[in-house]
């Protein structure tokens, strides 16, 4: 499908139910230009949200990422939205775009209605 360039919007449920093992996992969820991404081989446009670890310790940390022609591995991140690290908690992400700016909400309520934490970038370039 083709998403519009200007403006969308995505939601889903999110709840962490454990601890990260191994050598710094990452999970992704956006939209990207490619139909298959693969984190550490495809070039890509990307707008989304993740989750990994830090160094040496098992707390997965949710993060906004965005990357313009390349892989996700090498992708920019926006400061940890550490409202969302509480084990078996459900949220509620939304992901958006609204002209020139990206944004990840996150709220507690399946309405979308309290909001706990968000973040924003500019989007990427390329389309």
């Amino acid at each position: 499908e083709t998403l519009s360039t200007t403006e969308w919007t995505t939601r889903f449920t999110y709840q962490i139910t454990g601890t990260a093992s191994g050598d710094n996992p990452v999970w992704w969820v956006g939209m990207a230009s490619t139909g298959a991404t693969a984190s550490n081989s495809t070039s890509t446009d990307f707008t989304g949200f993740g989750t990994q670890t830090s160094n040496g310790t098992t707390t997965l940390t949710p993060y906004l990422y965005m990357c313009d022609d390349d892989r996700l591995d090498e992708a920019e991140s926006t400061d940890a939205m550490t409202a969302l690290v509480s084990n078996n908690t459900k949220y509620y992400i939304e992901i958006s775009r609204d002209g020139n700016t990206f944004y990840v909400k996150v709220y507690s309520d399946e309405d979308y209605s309290t909001l706990i934490d968000e973040t924003s970038n500019a989007t990427p370039t390329g389309t």
